[in-house]
């Protein structure tokens, strides 16, 4: 990755870059993408023969090309492999009973693996796009559902047998049970990926300019604001109503764990607590869902613009002199307003969700 690793590609030991380092730098790269688009000597209607113009416009989209590059990284490195793994667990689980998920716990571990943070830190572009499109396979979702249905059942016959042997926390181990049915439940239907099946994806994906395509733009966002709206918020409302129940047998939970599990009361409790304070991390499995289509489908015409943005002279893919593109790239700064909202989006969201994602490291 050109200019996001400081000087860690060049030193004899490459280091991994942490997720809280790439999602300042995309920050930093995004900002400065916005203060070139305010510049007054920045005239998008005189690309053509402007050369303030055609220089701002064209790093204008390699910060753009760097801001998503880095906010990517760093999703994948902390949050997005926190998510693989706990799949992988579940599939490991199912394969016991469904081969199918040992092939799917296979590619997961594999996955995994290509999140190791420093492969990630010093990945090129096409590992990112290969990683989304890895991560999506649908054949995923559907073993991972069976996975999470064969494993509540799997918990409910072992209530079971809890509550024959313990009778004297019986009580306490049927409301949990009620608990542990509404949530597998949910579990089960949050792993049938919640993908934008409105969005028609390329048959061909432009590399070369023009190739910011305001249809493709236009259909992630239009499926942002109200379909990926709409799912976040209703799952967060059903979450909301989990943690108020789970809350509300916190102290049967407790119970049930001291007594069963060998733990005291506040170990037990601390446990509690500590799913309570990973449940808000949802929201950011559903992002995946958008940030998914956005590096498969828009990324791979941006990384164009990693050489094509700095250097006027340079060849690009195939040799194309960045200098005979200029009408083309001057009409793909016609879509750059679109463009940086859809990025803004995607930094602001991987923000959060490494401030997350350190926050659970300090507990």
């Amino acid at each position: 990755m050109s200019g996001g690793g400081g000087d860690a590609g060049s030193s004899r030991e490459m280091r991994s870059i942490s997720p809280g380092e790439f999602v300042k730098e995309a920050r930093y790269d995004l900002e400065i993408a916005e203060m070139m688009l305010r510049y007054e000597r920045f005239k998008p209607e005189m690309c053509g023969g402007d050369e303030d113009t055609f220089y701002l416009g064209r790093r204008v989209l390699y910060m753009l090309q760097q801001a998503l590059e880095k906010a990517a990284k760093a999703y994948y490195s902390a949050f997005f492999r926190v998510v693989v793994d706990n799949l992988a667990n579940l599939a490991r689980f199912c394969g016991r009973v469904n081969p199918r998920a040992r092939d799917v716990e296979a590619r997961l571990r594999n996955l995994s693996n290509r999140l190791e943070p420093l492969r990630v830190s010093h990945a090129p572009h096409r590992t990112l796009v290969e990683i989304m499109k890895a991560f999506v396979d649908p054949k995923n979702g559907e073993v991972l559902a069976s996975c999470a249905e064969v494993a509540s059942g799997f918990l409910l016959r072992g209530f079971e047998k809890l509550k024959t042997r313990y009778p004297q926390i019986k009580r306490e181990m049927e409301e949990i049970e009620t608990w542990v049915i509404e949530y597998a439940r949910n579990a089960i239907a949050s792993l049938k990926w919640s993908n934008p099946v409105e969005f028609k994806s390329p048959g061909n994906i432009p590399m070369v300019p023009p190739c910011i395509d305001c249809s493709i733009l236009n259909s992630l966002r239009e499926w942002r604001v109200a379909k990926l709206k709409e799912i976040i918020d209703r799952s967060e409302e059903k979450l909301r109503e989990e943690v108020k129940r789970l809350r509300a047998i916190a102290p049967a939970l407790t119970k049930v764990l001291a007594s069963i599990g060998g733990m005291n009361e506040s170990e037990a409790e601390s446990l509690v607590n500590s799913y309570l304070g990973k449940a808000s991390v949802l929201r950011y499995i559903l992002f995946t869902n958008y940030l998914a289509p956005f590096i498969i489908y828009v990324y791979p015409c941006l990384h164009w613009y990693e050489e094509g943005g700095r250097y006027p002279d340079s060849r690009v893919h195939e040799h194309v002199l960045v200098r005979e593109k200029r009408r083309e790239i001057c009409r793909d700064l016609e879509n750059i307003e679109q463009l940086i909202e859809e990025i803004k989006y995607i930094v602001e969201e991987v923000e959060k969700s490494v401030g997350e994602y350190e926050a659970l490291l300090r507990k």
